[in-house]
């Protein structure tokens, strides 16, 4: 595992999550992988993705990348004057972990698997979160 020390990209934010691993939004991909390339303006608000990252509901392992998980969650979105999943593709290569996309949907992630269940955690448990 790489350690991504340098700041060459600037930073939105950097948080730790919900299993104490540091997760970072870079300036660079909000702006393009998130609202350019997947056109979703309701996701304008870089909160909406802090929020998930730090209180997911679920974190889902990515089928076609081994290295990727989906930290996800329902959220009312004003823009899309709706309730939505709001999934959040974050890279575990590197540390700290980088955000590489997002999206809302109306349907659950299809995904590899449950790492992380917040429903099945209690606060004497142990978090599940594979590094």
């Amino acid at each position: 595992m790489k350690n991504n020390t340098e700041n060459s990209t600037p930073l939105i934010w950097r948080i730790t999550d919900y299993g104490g691993q540091e997760v970072q939004l870079k300036e660079h991909t909000h702006d393009v992988h998130v609202l350019t390339e997947k056109n979703r303006k309701e996701l304008k608000d870089p909160e909406i993705l802090k929020g998930i990252i730090k209180n997911p509901r679920w974190v889902l392992a990515d089928k076609a990348y081994e290295n990727r998980v989906h930290y996800t969650d329902t959220c009312h979105l004003i823009e899309l004057n709706g309730v939505y999943w709001v999934d959040v593709i974050v890279d575990k290569s590197e540390k700290p972990y980088d955000i590489v996309t997002a999206m809302a949907t109306r349907t659950i992630p299809r995904t590899g698997g449950v790492i992380y269940d917040r429903e099945q955690t209690t606060s004497s448990s142990t978090v599940r979160f594979s590094t």
